[in-house]
């Protein structure tokens, strides 16, 4: 940490115990300033927040906690540091221009913590609070705060987490979470982790083929086993194609909950440039497999006639109900037979509808002739009566 300058205004209150010094029962107070052009902690053999090969990244806590943690002169603390660091690196993570403001007090610590790059983005930090701090008892530390990150890469996340699918990935993400960490107790650090909040992508995918992709392909795929598709063909299928989405990324946003390894979703909704919609809820797990249920609003979609008709929305796009199963990178997309028959169903009734209107504006047409042909014969009598 050469080129580190360091103002320090502090004082000690208590006794040394020479044979013992770090057993004494000393206390320090004041504020600590530290400008570091570096600082290193942790493993470094990975670089550029990417994980060699296909494993996938399993963060955990150190074995045990610091002794020093258990002596007066951290319990008896009133002490602020407040650091600026040029360029950091917590473990194989990268990051640069970060700032944080500590206070160690009352047996616990918080800051306040900014990253002005990390993921290709920004972090803050904000109220991180470790309490219940005490060698002795490890597994009863907890840390809480809220985490704040604006334009981080997806890929760059993915390629530090699962590197295995980062080539599949694209977008930004921006989000804000509370969180609840237990560090120490038994398990994964993601399966010791609580945390509710709200993110938003910009540009983004999770596959090659992205969701609402599947969607289209499904649907046109399913629609074809329908019964009566062979006479009622025509009507379903456009005969002019619609032409291709040329941009297969999405905007992205869901209120989410994270509680033993997996992600809850309330509500996701995803919307193509082309305008195509997808609202979505379920989970997605640790391992990035997903459970999603919900349904499409389908714009780019080579599907017209009374069937559209009969199932879209004020904006012309096909609503189809649908799930998407198995890996966030590749799930299966199915619709169940009952919706299908339901749409089935929406469209005998349309077609039932116009027939009979069709019908009673031909009887209507044929009423309106035979009434004129009668006044028409009346009068002629009329005429040959009176000699007209």
């Amino acid at each position: 940490m050469g080129g580190t300058k360091l103002h320090s205004d502090i004082k000690f209150v208590g006794e040394i115990t020479p044979s013992a010094p770090m057993q004494s029962p000393l206390a320090i107070s004041g504020i600590v300033r530290a400008d570091m052009p570096s600082f290193v902690f942790g493993d470094t053999k990975k670089e550029d927040n990417k994980a060699p090969g296909t494993g996938s990244k399993s963060l955990s806590a150190p074995s045990k906690l610091p002794d020093f943690l258990s002596t007066a002169l951290f319990r008896k603390a009133n002490l602020r540091i407040e650091s600026t660091i040029a360029s950091a690196q917590l473990a194989d993570i990268k990051a640069e221009r970060v700032t944080s403001n500590i206070l160690i007090a009352n047996n616990s610590v918080t800051s306040q913590t900014h990253i002005g790059s990390v993921f290709g983005g920004e972090l803050h930090l904000k109220d991180l609070k470790v309490t219940n701090i005490d060698p002795a008892y490890p597994l009863l530390l907890v840390a809480t705060g809220t985490a704040v990150g604006a334009r981080l890469s997806l890929k760059n996340i993915v390629e530090w987490a699962k590197p295995e699918y980062a080539s599949d990935v694209a977008g930004t993400l921006d989000a804000a979470t509370h969180f609840s960490i237990r560090p120490y107790a038994a398990g994964a650090l993601i399966k010791n982790t609580e945390a509710d909040g709200s993110f938003l992508t910009k540009g983004s995918r999770f596959s090659s083929r992205p969701l609402a992709q599947l969607a289209r392909e499904t649907l046109e795929e399913k629609i074809k086993g329908l019964p009566g598709f062979e006479i009622w063909g025509k009507p379903y299928l456009q005969e002019k194609q619609p032409t291709p989405p040329q941009n297969l990324l999405a905007d992205i946003r869901s209120q989410f909950s994270l509680k033993s390894s997996v992600l809850s979703l309330a509500q996701l909704i995803a919307v193509t440039p082309e305008q195509d919609e997808l609202t979505l809820k379920g989970a997605v797990d640790s391992a990035l497999n997903a459970n999603l249920t919900g349904e499409a609003r389908l714009k780019s979609v080579n599907i017209g006639g009374s069937f559209r008709e009969a199932n879209s929305d004020l904006k012309g796009r096909l609503v189809v109900p649908l799930t998407f199963k198995g890996p966030l990178t590749s799930p299966s997309t199915d619709i169940a037979a009952d919706a299908l028959a339901g749409m089935a169903k929406k469209t005998a009734d349309l077609e039932t509808k116009k027939l009979k209107k069709a019908v009673t504006s031909s009887i209507k047409k044929e009423v309106e002739k035979k009434k004129t042909e009668a006044i028409d014969g009346i009068k002629d009598q009329l005429k040959r009566g009176l000699g007209l």
